[in-house]
């Protein structure tokens, strides 16, 4: 997974991104970790990482989530990926273009 950042170190990001109404709370947070984490983390994995931290967090909210992300600009997802691969190819700290679809799916 590729991180774009704009700021001169991984620990400054744009204010405009995290005032961006167009993203929940929840979606800014999962941005801030998808950007901070060194690894490629897969749906899966969050789900995993959520349940032992104890979060009530589904499936569902995480699709959500990504799919607001994915919608707005921040990050970019293979249309075919699974739920085993990584939820994206590209993580960016400002809003890079409107998509009108997501790949962040409920079966």
């Amino acid at each position: 997974m590729r991180r774009h950042r704009t700021g001169p170190t991984k620990e400054h990001y744009p204010r405009s991104t995290f005032q961006d109404r167009r993203l929940s709370f929840d979606a800014r947070g999962v941005l801030l970790d998808l950007l901070d984490r060194e690894d490629d983390p897969t749906l899966n994995t969050l789900l995993e990482e959520a349940r032992a931290r104890g979060g009530k967090e589904t499936r569902a909210d995480h699709l959500q989530w990504l799919s607001q992300l994915e919608e707005n600009g921040y990050i970019e997802r293979d249309p075919n990926a699974t739920d085993d691969d990584p939820v994206a190819t590209d993580v960016y700290d400002t809003r890079q273009r409107e998509k009108s679809t997501s790949h962040f799916t409920e079966e």
